[in-house]
């Protein structure tokens, strides 16, 4: 039997005799994050974006006379949208951030970094504006119920192969873990402000068109979201 076989057969014999869950609170809110980051990833084109926007009020013109993303002449909505679909995309690196039991408080509107914004359009909009859309895909997702089963458990990777996903847990245990990493994922959703924000301040990737590698609809992220520190994978060699 190959190793990686008999890794996830042993796996599967001690879920099934073993007192304690096979899974711990990390892999859950890691199980999560993923799935979340997957479906901030899967904003695949800008067009996507901005009919999503289109009847999406400014933030800064509510108090005043409010105005709609689609009413802003052509460049600058186009280059506002260009700008938000980055900072979704870019707040998929960081879901777990938003997954963290202890949120910090949001930041002050000048510590934000400039946008790359025209017209009536200010930085703080561009920022509303991620959030909500992420917020609003994080919430389609939910509804339609996340797909983590083929996802594979993060403290059971070895470097001697894949490690077991969630899918191969028992029944009862699979549809435990299911509801523990929707309650997680749910909570991202809610604190999906952190994520945006960690990635103002994170460096700046190419933006789409300008070099890029966007990610393509559905796929998985090209990095799981870890925490700060995140410990090294194990091995089973001595």
């Amino acid at each position: 039997m190959r190793r990686r076989d008999r890794h996830t057969t042993n796996f599967l014999r001690t879920s099934r005799t073993a007192d304690l869950t096979p899974y711990t609170p990390e892999d859950l809110r890691r199980a999560a994050a993923y799935a979340c980051a997957r479906t901030l990833h899967g904003l695949d084109h800008p067009s996507g974006t901005g009919e999503a926007l289109l009847d999406r009020v400014i933030a800064s013109t509510r108090r005043t006379e409010p105005r709609t993303w689609g009413t802003l002449d052509p460049p600058s909505f186009d280059l506002s949208v260009r700008a938000i679909h980055h900072l979704v995309l870019t707040s998929g690196d960081h879901t777990y951030q938003a997954a963290l039991p202890v949120i910090p408080s949001p930041p002050r509107t000048g510590i934000l970094p400039a946008a790359p914004v025209m017209g009536i359009v200010r930085a703080t909009d561009i920022r509303h504006a991620a959030i909500s859309l992420s917020h609003a895909l994080l919430g389609d997702a939910l509804h339609d119920g996340l797909q983590v089963s083929g996802d594979p458990i993060a403290s059971q990777f070895t470097l001697d192969g894949p490690a077991p996903t969630w899918g191969q847990l028992p029944p009862r245990l699979q549809h435990a873990a299911t509801l523990q990493i929707t309650a997680h994922a749910q909570r991202i959703q809610r604190s999906v402000w952190t994520a945006v924000d960690a990635a103002l301040r994170s460096p700046q990737r190419p933006q789409s068109g300008q070099g890029a590698h966007p990610t393509k609809a559905g796929a998985a992220p090209q990095r799981r979201p870890m925490p700060p520190g995140g410990s090294t994978p194990r091995s089973n060699h001595p």
